[in-house]
């Protein structure tokens, strides 16, 4: 459960970040974000991630990201945020065409913006999209499956859970169960 890219992308705060490649895949779902620091990195992701990267793995190795598509892992992402100007001045035409090969987004990242900003904005409107999902009631109980669960749950519980009367539970299985007493700061109940 995620937001697609292109919905992510059309908020006010990404207006400075520019697709340059992959447009096709701009309908590719937004689980959560990884920080690409090392030209690997992509070996540890679980798939719909939004990588960011300053670009300092790829001006070290220019061709890792070739390495990771051949090995099927760097398919798996929602995309790849570089930072513009930081290690790279330019994008390099091998990468612009080897993301648009694969349909996977290529994403200009504005100098000045931070790594944390980015994160919380997207955790922000993962968790958003997810409240949109479900129909929470007065001492209700829902259920979020497998490794999903992980970023919702912490931007719920800092956001809503620590001003609000509920219980919560983590099964063995890794689903949480939720029973909310009280109503959204939206007004739903």
């Amino acid at each position: 459960m995620g937001i697609a890219l292109y919905q992510l992308l059309a908020q006010e705060y990404f207006k400075e970040f520019h697709v340059i490649a992959g447009q096709k895949g701009l309908s590719r779902e937004v689980q959560g974000v990884a920080v690409m620091d090392a030209p690997d990195a992509l070996r540890w992701t679980k798939g719909k991630e939004l990588i960011m990267t300053s670009g300092y793995a790829l001006s070290k190795d220019p061709y890792c990201l070739e390495r990771n598509f051949q090995e099927g892992v760097a398919q798996l992402a929602t995309g790849l945020m570089i930072k513009r100007q930081r290690y790279l001045d330019v994008i390099p035409d091998h990468l612009i065409e080897l993301f648009g090969r694969y349909d996977v987004p290529l994403i200009s990242m504005p100098f000045e913006i931070g790594f944390m900003d980015v994160i919380n904005q997207v955790n922000v409107a993962v968790m958003n999209q997810a409240f949109k999902s479900f129909r929470i009631r007065n001492d209700s109980v829902f259920r979020l499956s497998r490794g999903r669960s992980r970023g919702f749950f912490r931007q719920l519980r800092r956001r809503w859970i620590s001003r609000h009367s509920c219980m919560i539970s983590m099964k063995r299985s890794h689903t949480i169960v939720l029973r909310i007493s009280g109503s959204f700061p939206n007004g739903s109940a």
